[in-house]
């Protein structure tokens, strides 16, 4: 999991104490089907430096530094929306479609 910075310390808070605008790590994973965010970052290249650190040891279907307001850190395979889908590549389509497979 990536290092992230503090969000009560850069100010990236809402009111509401939700997640706020940033620089986030999305990663989609396979198993269990997820999308994960981390963050926020002060900067994109502070996100794609713990991007690169967190994919030499991650098992993920894909994972990029991205601008963005995540509703959720975690959000499961049921609860996907299709604005969750929007900016995900299509190898995470395919096991989206695949699903789980019984042998």
């Amino acid at each position: 999991m990536p290092r992230t910075s503090n969000t009560k310390e850069l100010g990236l808070t809402d009111r509401d104490g939700d997640l706020c605008s940033g620089w986030w790590i999305e990663e989609g994973a396979a198993n269990p089907l997820r999308i994960n965010f981390y963050g926020p970052f002060e900067s994109k290249a502070e996100a794609d430096n713990a991007r690169r650190e967190s994919d030499e040891e991650s098992t993920n279907i894909y994972s990029c530094s991205r601008l963005c307001k995540p509703r959720k850190r975690t959000i499961k395979e049921k609860e996907l929306t299709i604005q969750d889908l929007q900016s995900c590549p299509p190898t995470f389509f395919e096991a989206l479609l695949v699903g789980p497979r019984i042998y």
